[in-house]
């Protein structure tokens, strides 16, 4: 999911979502663990995972009749000779060489080309440009589009020598202080702690401190509405009339204060609810106090610019024993840093030759732009956004490894996600685990029916739009990320259900199949482009993008997109069906 928020003085932004839902082969019955006194769904093995159509991350049980067989209807699947489901034999059934070629084809291509007519666009409209600032000598000198926010706080906040410093002092130290393991957690929140009072003042790390107490505090009352009340009004001392006229008081206009604010929020929100969920079975006796809370907040690698990582999460892995690094883990790091810095380079690269950010910006240039320019110009919005927060959480990532803190994993590529449902899995996972466990799974997730189901991924939506900021940008975003959500839930439901279709499947060949659900899927595709695009570009010029890309050269430019996307979403399944889709996932590749 999409975080917008502020930092070295401009916007930074952290997204968050994305996964596939597929229907897996059917557990064995010795998988299903039942809990009766747990509100929670059963849970299944690895291999037996039954996504909920509805929300990420959500486990659903098979509904089992008394004599343990799985009954038909929702959550089940019908028994059938084959050990893959009929949907993944679609999606992934092999399609001819010759068809594959082609497709590749026409998307190396139109990656070359719009690369190229960007780049010619920038030349010519670059003199009446504005939000151009002068570029790296590397890149031969040229101008430097920094109507990125996100990207050009990351760069200026990362290319100060006192900030690199820092870090390879945290990471030296951090790996001396393993010879006395008994103070390797104190290391950790001093050296964090110092980090925000030089970088950020004494009146943030006030504010932080305070607001972390508050929260310790009204967690001892073991109740989860006083926690999200707490957390709340700390959301709302930053983004609501007069409380933030009252802190900015104390703090100045700082943009910096704002971002820490609400970044800690999500911290203390996940400590005081994981609190209350385990003093409810019994009073925790470790990893519980307020110094673990501390550490948690104000962990260094993941505070300014890394994902969302859940307290149980976190707590199992910063109390393992560990060792100094191995030459396998030095290994892994050593890929994650390459992988990081290449891509780096390219983000960067980007700002130097192709200036989609300035032009936008500029109302009379955006104006002189026809219906292709106007749709190259969207896909690389969509496409920068995605490397812009995928550098700064593998940074973040590559930090914590150091420590042995498996932090989740950076968004996966825009490009391969075709589904609201996977948008909001795969590209902020920490984001989307926390959204899960403790807003959609306790109002009921898919357990009470459709319409509670519906009522509660709507709640999850409208708790980020306020967490980012409020207003028209961030409401319209999540309304339209929670329509396609329910869309996708209704076609699902049509696909499964409705006889005819049932019929014509049944008559048609797996790579046909193929061919139908990608066809069937295009629209669906563009409408999750669009509400992306009303988040990194706002709604009014979503607008204008939207309609001149579609009435401007009627009907020559939509029908070329929608071709573009149809070849797309069949490169990726095929990518999917060569090599599968959890290597996609793991980010295990360059």
């Amino acid at each position: 999911m999409l975080i917008r928020r502020y930092f070295g003085g401009v916007h930074h932004a952290h997204y968050n979502m994305a996964a596939n839902i597929q229907i897996e082969p059917e557990p064995q019955a010795s998988a299903l663990r039942n809990d009766k006194d747990s509100k929670h769904p059963a849970s299944l093995s690895d291999n037996g995972i039954h996504w909920d159509a509805n929300f990420p991350l959500q486990r659903r049980p098979l509904h089992r009749s008394s004599s343990g067989k799985p009954l038909k209807g929702r959550g089940s699947l019908k028994e059938t000779g084959s050990t893959k489901p009929h949907v993944s034999l679609h999606q992934h059934a092999a399609l001819p060489s010759q068809e594959l070629l082609v497709y590749a084809g026409v998307i190396a291509f139109l990656f070359v080309y719009i690369h190229q007519h960007i780049n010619q666009l920038s030349k010519e409209k670059a003199f009446n440009l504005k939000y151009l600032s002068d570029g790296w000598s590397l890149f031969g000198q040229r101008k430097k589009d920094v109507s990125h926010d996100q990207w050009t706080a990351f760069v200026v906040t990362m290319t100060r020598p006192s900030v690199v410093l820092s870090y390879i002092a945290y990471i030296t130290l951090g790996q001396l202080v393993l010879l006395a393991p008994q103070f390797r957690k104190v290391f950790m929140l001093l050296f964090s702690t110092l980090w925000i009072y030089l970088g950020l003042g004494i009146k943030v790390l006030g504010v932080l401190l305070l607001h972390s107490f508050i929260v310790y505090i009204v967690s001892q009352s073991r109740r989860q509405m006083l926690v999200w009340a707490t957390v709340l009004l700390a959301i709302s001392s930053v983004l609501v009339d007069p409380i933030i006229t009252i802190q900015e008081r104390y703090l100045g206009n700082t943009q910096d204060g704002t971002v820490c604010i609400l970044i800690s929020s999500l911290r203390l929100l996940c400590f005081g609810l994981e609190f209350c969920r385990k003093s409810k079975a019994e009073k925790p006796s470790t990893g519980y106090n307020l110094f673990d809370l501390l550490l948690f907040n104000f962990y260094l690698p993941v505070f300014p610019y890394g994902p969302l990582v859940s307290y149980d999460t976190f707590l199992a892995q910063i109390n393992v024993e560990v060792k100094p690094l191995s030459g396998k883990e030095l290994k892994m790091i050593c890929i994650e840093i390459i992988r990081c810095v290449i891509w780096a380079a390219l983000t960067e690269g980007i700002t130097h030759f192709l200036y989609f950010g300035a032009m936008t910006n500029h109302y009379k240039t955006l104006t002189t732009l026809d219906a292709k320019d106007l749709s190259f110009l969207a896909l690389y919005h969509l496409f920068f956004f995605q490397l812009s927060t995928f550098v700064p959480y593998s940074f973040s990532r590559i930090i914590a490894l150091f420590d042995r803190i498996d932090v989740p994993q950076p968004p996966i590529c825009i490009l391969s996600i075709h589904f609201f449902r996977d948008m909001w899995r795969y590209f902020d996972r920490g984001l989307n685990a926390m959204l899960t466990k403790y807003i959609y799974i306790p109002l009921g997730g898919s357990q009470h029916g459709p319409l509670r189901q519906s009522l509660a991924a709507l709640v999850c939506f409208l708790f980020v739009a306020f967490w980012h900021g409020g207003g028209q940008i961030y409401f319209t975003w999540a309304l339209l990320n929670w329509i396609g959500v329910q869309v996708e839930v209704a076609a699902l439901a049509f696909s499964r259900y409705f006889g005819p279709l049932q019929k014509l499947q049944k008559s048609m060949s797996p790579a046909m199949l193929r061919r139908f659900y990608a066809a069937c899927a295009v629209p669906n595709y563009l409408f999750l482009a669009v509400s992306n695009l009303v988040f990194v570009i706002g709604p009014s010029k979503t607008r204008y993008f939207v309609y001149s890309m579609i009435f401007k050269d009627w009907p020559w430019n939509i029908l070329g997109i929608t071709v573009a996307f149809y070849c797309c979403m069949q490169v990726v399944n095929e990518v999917e069906r060569r090599v599968g889709k959890k290597l996609l996932l793991s980010k295990k590749y360059l």
